[in-house]
């Protein structure tokens, strides 16, 4: 379900961008970001609940390795793109994806 709306969100930032431009859309963007990164820490955190539930000794220090390196992702400084998403809601006063 988390890869399904992380891929929704992704979508319609890119579909906002497309039709409005990037920096009409950039507000989308950034709360896609947000939400893509928060996200993929879930699925990550879910993945090793599962290995280690599954898994102990050297099998689980191999699949944990290799969880690792399937996750690996750039960093995202995520309370930055939230100030954004909040001072461009504090400026419009009011929710800001209306009408996408």
């Amino acid at each position: 379900m988390e890869i399904y709306a992380m891929e929704s969100s992704l979508l319609r930032a890119q579909k906002a961008a497309a039709a409005k431009g990037e920096s009409a859309a950039q507000t989308m963007i950034d709360a896609a970001r947000v939400f893509i990164h928060d996200a993929a820490e879930r699925v990550e955190h879910e993945a090793k609940r599962a290995i280690t539930a599954v898994h102990e000794g050297d099998m689980l220090t191999t699949q944990m390795a290799v969880l690792k390196r399937f996750a690996k992702r750039p960093p995202v400084n995520s309370i930055a793109l939230r100030r954004r998403v909040a001072a461009a809601v504090q400026s419009q006063d009011r929710y800001p994806f209306e009408g996408r």
